[in-house]
């Protein structure tokens, strides 16, 4: 048997949808689901030789990306949000098949997932910590409380107001998120 190498070039929600279809066929992974298709039917055999042979990006198994053809790593949501701060699946939605994979698989790599009722909201884990710590300091005066954070922390802070997520509770007299 000649053995050739698969590679393909996926979108980390393209990943997830193709890991939830082999795990609802009982495959021990995406690895043997594919196989498993491969060898099913000439025309997947076919794909698989076309795909091996384009020299696109190649699936790590960490759900990662690297680049067969010497390039640059892709990032993964985990990364995407280390830089965002936070992640509201109002915008990610349109772009995934399964939205509670998607926030599962964040919360599982360390992200903290809150819903907002009218949505999840994912925090990377510092900017979560560092951005409750400078809520409890804010004045009850929304647009006072944007000057005092820094441009992506008082974008978040008006979305998550937006959307129900923080209030201003007057007893405490601090910003709190709902629970």
């Amino acid at each position: 048997m000649v053995e050739a190498e698969f590679v393909i070039r996926l979108s980390e929600e393209e990943y997830e949808g193709l890991k939830e279809l082999a795990k609802e066929a009982g495959a021990g992974g995406v690895a043997q689901y594919l196989r498993h298709l491969a060898s099913g039917t000439q025309r997947a055999q076919g794909q698989t030789m076309k795909q091996a042979q384009s020299g696109q990006d190649r699936v790590t198994p960490q759900g990662g990306r690297g680049n067969s053809s010497g390039g640059g790593v892709r990032k993964t949501a985990i990364d995407v949000l280390k830089e965002q701060g936070a992640t509201f699946q109002e915008d990610v939605a349109p772009r995934l098949n399964n939205v509670e994979a998607y926030f599962s698989k964040l919360a599982s790599s360390g992200a903290v997932v809150i819903d907002s009722g009218e949505g999840k909201v994912a925090f990377d884990p510092e900017f979560y910590k560092e951005f409750t710590e400078k809520l409890s300091g804010l004045p009850q005066d929304e647009g006072a409380a944007t000057k005092l954070l820094e441009e992506r922390m008082a974008k978040i802070f008006t979305r998550l107001i937006q959307a129900g997520a923080i209030y201003f509770d007057h007893e405490k007299k601090t910003w709190m998120f709902v629970r």
